[in-house]
């Protein structure tokens, strides 16, 4: 994962720029990555595949638009990025987008609006990249990632109210989702 704590001060992108281009295994591309590099040069520099999570105001940034505009035309931001990029893009929020190059996307069902906590999007990127290093494709593994873990959010909140939900409960839900996906609970 590069992006979350990278940082945008001096040298951020420099730095940022040397290892996005030695990377030879997928990598899930958050935070700082958004700020620092336009869609073109984030496609010129990744030299594997890429899973790009950002949320509205980062995609925002990326595009050159405003959060509004993301917001109004989620569908449609999150292809261009990908369209962009030539990468995986996960769009977090209400009704998580995954779109992918070739135009197609995804709306996943699973998730609540307790789930706008920090940490959150950690805990997706997470997940993502677990499935990347378990061999996954990036589209499999963001829709997989997205799924799972609106469903152990709804879990969280099951378990005690939308507004109790934070990352850890998130977290501790993942197991039992899994078990529920897989039919092992």
């Amino acid at each position: 994962m590069v992006g979350p704590g990278f940082g945008t001060g001096k040298g951020a992108r420099a730095r940022l720029e040397s290892l996005l281009d030695t990377l030879a295994k997928p990598v899930v591309a958050d935070a700082d990555v958004f700020h620092l590099l336009e869609p073109a040069e984030l496609a010129a520099l990744v030299n594997c595949n890429a899973v790009l999570t950002p949320h509205p105001g980062e995609l925002a940034d990326f595009l050159k638009t405003t959060t509004a505009a993301v917001q109004a035309d989620r569908l449609g931001s999150a292809r261009q990025a990908a369209a962009a990029t030539g990468h995986v893009v996960v769009l977090k929020g209400q009704g998580t987008i995954v779109a992918v190059p070739d135009g197609r996307a995804f709306l996943n069902p699973t998730g609540n609006p307790g789930m706008g906590t920090a940490g959150s999007g950690d805990v997706l990127s997470g997940m993502i990249g677990a499935l990347l290093a378990q061999g996954k494709s990036p589209e499999q593994a963001a829709v997989a990632g997205v799924y799972i873990h609106g469903m152990a959010g709804d879990m969280a909140r099951d378990l005690e109210t939308e507004r109790s939900v934070t990352a850890m409960k998130i977290a501790a839900q993942i197991g039992p989702a899994l078990g529920r996906l897989l039919g092992t609970t």
